[in-house]
């Protein structure tokens, strides 16, 4: 099991080295926080995050990452428990309920609600609106073209 574990995440590395295109919206998004002076952050247990973004070309764009390898190295609980989010915001130096986390599982939308984040959006993928609603996201969108920064003067 230890094996085909290993030789699948070889395959998916070797796949992410063609590159990725990044969920609409999120390039676009992402410079447009950075350009009003938001700070972004990315939290995932994946601890294949950072080849992720590298390979979708999004890096740069995020001021913090907390992934699966310093979930594991912090000993950090998964998902519900925020302790993840948690640690980006702390990073970032800011208080969790300044932060607008966007999440589109439902053990994140939890954990966001869980660690008092001050808005959670869920992120649906067409197959759980009304789910994402139950586990009180407070905005749930289809895509990220949906969301509007500004400056605030």
């Amino acid at each position: 099991m230890h094996a085909l574990g290993e030789r699948k995440t070889r395959l998916f590395l070797q796949a992410l080295q063609k590159g990725i295109d990044p969920a609409a919206g999120a390039e676009a998004l992402l410079k447009k926080l950075r350009e009003v002076g938001i700070r972004t952050a990315v939290g995932s247990s994946s601890k294949n995050t950072s080849a992720i973004l590298h390979a979708a070309g999004l890096e740069h764009h995020f001021d913090v990452c907390v992934d699966g390898l310093d979930a594991e190295s912090l000993r950090l609980p998964g998902k519900p428990d925020p302790a993840l989010f948690l640690e980006a915001a702390r990073r970032l130096n800011v208080q969790p309920w300044r932060v607008i986390l966007f999440e589109d599982a439902l053990a994140g939308v939890e954990a966001g609600k869980r660690g008092g984040f001050g808005c959670v959006v869920g992120i649906d993928h067409g197959q759980q609106p009304g789910a994402l609603r139950q586990y009180r996201a407070d905005v749930v969108i289809k895509i990220l073209q949906e969301v509007h920064a500004e400056e605030n003067n």
